[in-house]
């Protein structure tokens, strides 16, 4: 059974994510449960641009996933 995940739009703006073609989209600050993968998937496509440290590597992304504690 694959494990579920709770993902958090952090922004006003509308974030989308595509996992085995299919086309997933969260609407300003909305939360919704999505399977592992998915919510994967929606980080990996919504990274902030500009938030890259050189010297860490740490990105900022507009979405959280609340099971993992994401700020």
């Amino acid at each position: 059974m694959a494990n579920h995940y709770t993902v958090v739009n952090r922004t006003s703006q509308p974030v989308s994510a595509t996992w085995d073609g299919r086309q997933y989209t969260l609407g300003p600050f909305e939360m919704d449960i999505f399977p592992e993968l998915v919510a994967i998937a929606f980080k990996r496509w919504n990274i902030q641009m500009g938030s890259l440290d050189p010297r860490t590597g740490q990105v900022t992304y507009l979405v959280g996933i609340k099971e993992k504690n994401d700020p």
